[in-house]
């Protein structure tokens, strides 16, 4: 419930509680929607092949969420349902964790920037309440600087787990690799063996992509602190059944505009022949126009709308629910503050 006006101020919270609130929050996503996310991976890239290399007919029948659930768990065994979830995890709980901190981090420097002479920094970390609300244009602009730094670390995590996840035992890495049993037997070979073969900018294939794909993240929290504001309808503080429903729909909204880039970026990273050329951005979407039109460029977003509306319901629960914990472990007299969130 909303706190009364006698209510305490919230702490300010510092980068590293917001980082470990983050990541926390971010890995509780991943674990409990993991197999959607395997499930989008794999019907972006079907029917995309590498002419150097075979491939089975197994990845190119997903006909929905559904019966492609059902197909990977009897062909293959549930445990199919979770390949990848180790970088996934890694990488969630890290850019979950580094997103939230960087966020909050640039959104105080941007909002110290622009605060007048009578609200001092002391006075802002006493209370972040009366601190001036930001622009859409700051909240775009923060979440893009904390997506950009997020990019840099996980790239190679997401090449992994996106190659996991479309291996099978039996097959040729599920997407472009050699024949001849599992190439990635887990997080720490495959980074290994992707670095042996493919060097650094193996690591960072679909980096391009993913930093067009900032604009997602970015999009995302400029339309949750909007929607926040909104539903606060002039209250300082707003109810997390509110806090989660912004943010799911401000996750659509995120969803829907830059999903084509998250499916260029997947046929990016397949993993391919040793030796082949790399991939660009701008042939990789030529070559998806040609062969299939607008529709390859939202093949996949089923299951992927499916995973990220939860996911981001998820995350947002968990994330304050850990923030609260926090508050009331160093603050345990302000608890009646933490059920809301600040808007």
């Amino acid at each position: 419930m909303t706190p009364s006006p006698s209510s305490p101020p919230a702490r300010a919270k510092s980068s590293v509680e917001q980082g470990l609130a983050g990541g926390i929050a971010g890995a509780a996503s991943v674990v409990l929607l993991h197999p959607l996310d395997v499930v989008k991976v794999r019907m972006q890239v079907q029917g995309h092949r590498d002419p150097g290399t075979l491939q089975t007919a197994r990845q190119y029948y997903y006909t929905s969420t559904p019966q492609a659930l059902s197909a990977i768990a009897r062909s293959e065994g549930y445990r199919a349902l979770y390949a990848g979830v180790a970088p996934a995890v890694v990488g969630g709980t890290l850019a979950w964790g580094t997103y939230f901190a960087a966020y909050e981090a640039c959104k105080g420097v941007w909002r110290r920037s622009t605060t007048s002479s009578t609200l001092t920094k002391s006075h802002e970390a006493r209370d972040k309440s009366t601190a001036p609300r930001l622009s859409p244009a700051a909240h775009l602009a923060c979440a893009a600087v904390a997506g950009a730094a997020v990019c840099g670390v996980t790239n190679p995590l997401w090449v992994v787990k996106t190659r996991l996840q479309l291996q099978s035992s039996g097959s040729g890495g599920g997407g472009g690799a050699a024949t001849g049993g599992v190439p990635y037997r887990g997080l720490f070979h495959g980074l290994r063996t992707l670095l042996m073969e493919e060097g650094v900018r193996g690591c960072y294939s679909g980096l391009a992509p993913n930093l067009v794909l900032v604009s997602h993240g970015a999009l995302q929290f400029m339309a949750y602190e909007e929607l926040k504001h909104w539903c606060g309808g002039g209250r300082s503080q707003i109810t997390p059944l509110e806090a989660g429903a912004a943010g799911m729909a401000s996750k659509l909204f995120a969803s829907v505009t830059t999903y084509p880039n998250q499916v260029l970026r997947s046929r990016m990273q397949q993993r391919r022949s040793v030796g082949s050329e790399s991939l660009t951005l701008g042939g990789t979407a030529a070559a998806l126009w040609r062969a299939e039109g607008l529709r390859g460029f939202y093949r996949g977003i089923g299951p992927s709308v499916l995973r990220v509306l939860p996911a981001s319901g998820v995350t947002f629960l968990v994330y304050e629910s850990v923030l609260g914990a926090i508050e009331q472990i160093s603050c345990p007299s302000s608890t009646a503050t933490t059920s809301s969130v600040r808007v």
